[in-house]
């Protein structure tokens, strides 16, 4: 009965750092996404056309 227990923990504990490791990730996508856009949006103004 306490391995049972012992192991669902361990599972929560991971599934937790799963998680973070989940939202770091898309955090990062996101960040990425925001300034390829903004690149996108300003790069005429501040890049002259070649």
């Amino acid at each position: 009965m306490t391995d049972t227990r012992h192991k669902s923990l361990s599972l929560e504990k991971h599934t937790s750092t799963y998680n973070r490791i989940l939202f770091l990730i898309l955090q990062y996508l996101g960040y990425i996404g925001s300034v390829c856009a903004v690149r996108t949006w300003s790069g005429p103004l501040d890049r002259p056309s070649v």
